[in-house]
Parts: C-alpha cells; structure tokens; sequence
C-alpha cells in the first residue's frame, strides 16, 4: 500500500514544485526519532524498575536508591512527548501546502483535530487518521511539562507510572484536569497511535493531493543504486543517475497515476 514511504521518495524529486515538500524530510526525520524512542522507553522502564535499593545507614526505614533510572526514563518520556507533537505539526505544515488549491488544511494539527471532531474533515480524512484520541492527550502532557512542571516517575505494582502535574490553565485541562498518574506503558500506546495515524495521513496526502497533482511527462533523474541500496558512483566517484518520466516513478515505487498502490 502506498503510504508514508512513498511520499517520502516521491519528495525528493518534488522541491522544484514547492518548497514545503522539504517538509516531508523533516517529518520523515522527526519519525525515525518517535521509532526510537519508542526502543528505547521500555528499556529505560525496566533500568529504573530493577534499580538498586538499600536502607539509609542512618535511618534503616529510608529506602534509599540511584535516582538517575528515573531521571533519564523522565527526560526520555518528556522528549517524546514533545516528538510527537512536533511531528504532527511538521505534518500539517506540509499538509497545508499541498492542499491549497483543494482541501485547504489549516497548518495548526490541533485545528485539523478539531475539524475531525466537528465533522468538518475532509472526505476521508478522518478515517485515515483512524484515531485521533492520542492527540488530546499527548498534547497536554507536551503542555504541562513545556510549560509548567516536570514529569515524576514512580512505580505501581511493578509498573513504572508518571505523576503529571495539573498547573495549566483550565482550557489545557481536558484529559488531565488534576495531578494524576499515567502509566509509561499507556504514554508509549498513545505514541504508537500517533506513529500510526500521521502514517495514515500521510498516505491520505499522497494518494488524494500529491499525485493528482503532478505532471506525469516531467523527467526527473533518480540514482543508479547498489544492490544494499546506495548510490552507485562512477569512476569519479560521482553518484551514477538515470532519467525516468514521473509516470515511470510512480510505477517504480508501486504507485498508479491515480495514487492508488498497485
């Protein structure tokens, strides 16, 4: 199925149409960061529970323990928060442009949510995002920890949870309206919603606003590659490229001229 992959080789060749199509390099940055994140949170979950614990030599019934697990299994979830937010705005920046001239998307992902909710998207839209609930709720945790306080970790039960403070101002306050705890586990399920959905929207973009679209007779040049997949180079170690028609493109990386994956 076409999708986000597809978009992203396909923009390369498309900086000649708009500027924002570099967007696309960004988002696709800001994803290969969220897929290692999400490696990397469990890991630092299970550090911070299998950490070591001792009695104070002075007060026994303190249990004293290294505090550096949690801190860096905090900065960890505090930074994704911020990733996935990110990414999603980086999505509707690009999605703004190139729908234009059509669905004219606002640039602000929190404005497209809330024409979702509203019943207001676009034909198929809100069925390619699928789930949108992720959105309410990482953006307020990326608020409150932006903005007002930091995140506390503790465990439960042999689950490492996030004390989330509730200093924002009542109209940040839907999902969170007081401190309250939030299982790391259930922060990096709403994270993997998100992944999912902007893969989602981005295929939605590709088949209904980018390929429509293009002129098929232009020739672009793409590179000769190696069988591991890099360029191949020349006897001057100049990368080797051939010219193909976007129309022999699409075809390449699976796509019909109607955006629809072969």
């Amino acid at each position: 199925m076409a999708g986000f992959r597809e978009l992203r080789q396909l923009s390369d060749h498309l900086h000649g149409a708009g500027w924002y199509f570099k967007f696309v390099g960004e988002w696709s940055d800001k994803r290969n960061q969220l897929k290692i994140q999400l490696q990397d949170i469990p890991v630092l979950e299970q550090a911070f529970l299998g950490r070591a614990t001792w009695p104070d030599e002075c007060e026994p019934r303190i249990t004293v323990f290294d505090a550096a697990h949690a801190v860096r299994l905090s900065n960890a979830c505090e930074a994704t928060s911020n990733l996935v937010y990110s990414m999603a705005e980086v999505a509707a920046k690009f999605a703004n442009k190139v729908t234009a001239r059509t669905a004219a998307l606002r640039a602000s992902f929190h404005d497209i949510v809330k024409s979702i909710e509203k019943g207001k998207a676009p034909k198929g839209l809100a069925e390619a995002l699928a789930n949108v609930e992720w959105y309410s709720r990482v953006r307020e945790l990326r608020t409150e920890w932006a903005h007002y306080s930091t995140p506390f970790v503790g465990d439960e039960e042999g689950r490492a949870l996030l004390v989330v403070r509730g200093y924002r101002s009542p109209d940040d306050k839907h999902f969170v309206k007081t401190n309250t705890t939030v299982f790391v586990d259930d922060f990096l399920n709403w994270c993997r919603s998100a992944s999912e959905a902007l893969d989602g929207f981005a295929e939605w973009l590709l088949v209904n606003h980018v390929v429509p679209g293009l002129d098929l007779a232009r020739r672009t040049h793409v590179f000769v590659r190696t069988a591991s997949g890099f360029p191949e180079m020349d006897g001057r170690g100049i990368p080797r490229t051939r010219e193909l028609t976007f129309a022999q493109l699409l075809d390449e990386l699976g796509i019909h001229d109607s955006g629809q994956a072969t």
